[in-house]
């Protein structure tokens, strides 16, 4: 079982629920060192190291790993699960795994950064829609 750092598409309950049917706890946390762009043409981000950065996003406790090799097989070719320390409200810093963009794949990434708000409003429903078979 791991702890597992989430940042876009994951950290809403409708999409986290497609996959995972367990409950796990969560909790608000920060990941720094990083930052996460969109994904041209996309609707969801990529992360990649960046000294200074900082992204919020929340962080499953105790993910079993047959949740964890359904969420390999969902994020793609494009991510990898690589360890990382998460700070969590009320828990300080935590060990936690998050899906870190590949560098061969960083052509595909904008320069832009990934907002969740607007995710939120315009793209949820969007992924929902074009992800709802998985």
């Amino acid at each position: 079982m791991k702890n597992l750092f989430v940042y876009g598409s994951l950290m809403y309950p409708a999409v986290w629920r497609r996959l995972v049917r367990r409950r796990y706890p969560s909790h608000p946390a920060r990941l720094r060192g990083y930052r996460r762009f969109r994904v041209k043409g996309e609707t969801y981000p990529g992360l990649l190291r960046a000294r200074g950065g900082v992204v919020s996003g929340v962080v499953y406790l105790g993910v079993r790993q047959r949740d964890l090799t359904r969420l390999d097989r969902f994020e793609g070719h494009c991510y990898r699960r690589v360890p990382v320390r998460v700070e969590v409200d009320g828990l300080g810093r935590q060990p936690a795994e998050v899906y870190l963009f590949r560098p061969g794949q960083r052509r595909r990434l904008s320069t832009s950064e990934w907002d969740e708000e607007t995710f939120a409003r315009k793209g949820l429903q969007r992924f929902l829609t074009a992800y709802s078979g998985f």
